[in-house]
């Protein structure tokens, strides 16, 4: 290999690893320092077009506003959306959401979102959320609907995500369809592999099943060091629904959640089920069985 070859090897291989940082401003560009420097609202009107590996949204301070656009992606390799210094809020319209698809790995960090429901993540290899929180506003939608993907919940915390996703048969059996209504006020999973560590699911709702999670197609959900408080679901299951899952739950707490009928912590079908060291105080159903 001559040298002229392998200077053009290296080239090639710096620019395919290099990396792109954005700086997210909450006021006018005009008033940033640093470059290259957008809105929100700006960044996600193109976020459409393709983005190298190694994208890095930087939040500056203050409230960012996502507005009458998605934050759509897809196809990309190591992005990252993370706070400087402090934590960002981002406020989201009621028409305005996260979709991340068929991408490698996503990671969200320090972040805070409010009002920001109908997120869905599909086919994402590695999604990680660590210190993050999401705080629902006015029936806002499941905060994050997990499509064949794996992912990864550290330190976040789940704050009243309320009304979830509208499910036709939300429990499913061959010979009894069961009940319309809204699944999963904070978390949904399909078909994914979701670990919950060191998190907090406080006042998450949906009126069918599943308050604050719900499982299905195999999903598998391992949970450790979690504290559930005062989620609910009309139906069944007032922190978690799984429909034919794998659940493990260790070291966790939970206080003050029911549901209106079944299962004021749990319901399940075709499921299996491992709780290990945790604590169970003031579930309740209403009409059913079953406080825990």
């Amino acid at each position: 290999m001559s040298l002229l070859t392998l200077s053009l090897l290296v080239l090639c291989s710096l620019n395919q690893a290099a990396s792109e940082v954005y700086h997210i401003t909450a006021n006018s560009i005009d008033q940033c320092t640093v470059q290259p420097c957008l809105t929100l609202s700006q960044f996600a009107a193109n976020s459409s077009h393709s983005l190298h590996s190694n994208t890095t949204l930087v939040f500056l301070p203050g409230t960012h506003h996502l507005s009458n656009v998605n934050l759509t992606l897809s196809n990309v390799d190591n992005f990252v959306m993370k706070s400087e210094n402090s934590t960002a809020q981002i406020k989201c319209t009621s028409d305005s959401s996260m979709h991340f698809y068929q991408s490698q790995s996503i990671h969200i960090t320090n972040l805070e979102f409010i009002g920001c429901g109908g997120n869905q993540v599909r086919h994402v290899e590695e999604f990680v959320v660590e210190d993050t929180k999401f705080k629902g506003q006015e029936n806002n939608g499941t905060a994050l609907e997990l499509i064949e993907t794996t992912a990864q919940i550290v330190n976040s915390t789940f704050l009243s995500n309320r009304k979830g996703l509208f499910r036709e048969c939300t429990i499913f059996d061959p010979e009894f369809c069961g009940f319309d209504g809204f699944i999963g006020g904070a978390i949904i999973a399909t078909n994914s592999t979701v670990e919950i560590n060191q998190s907090r699911f406080e006042d998450n709702g949906a009126t069918g099943v599943g308050g604050a999670i719900f499982a299905e197609q195999d999903s598998i959900i391992n949970m450790s060091d979690n504290v559930f408080v005062s989620n609910n679901a009309i139906w069944f299951g007032g922190v978690l629904y799984s429909d034919s899952g794998t659940i493990t739950i260790e070291a966790s707490e939970f206080h003050d959640n029911y549901a209106s009928y079944d299962g004021g912590v749990l319901a399940s079908i075709s499921s299996t089920i491992t709780i290990e060291a945790s604590e169970f105080h003031d579930n309740y159903a209403s009409y059913g069985s079953g406080g825990v």
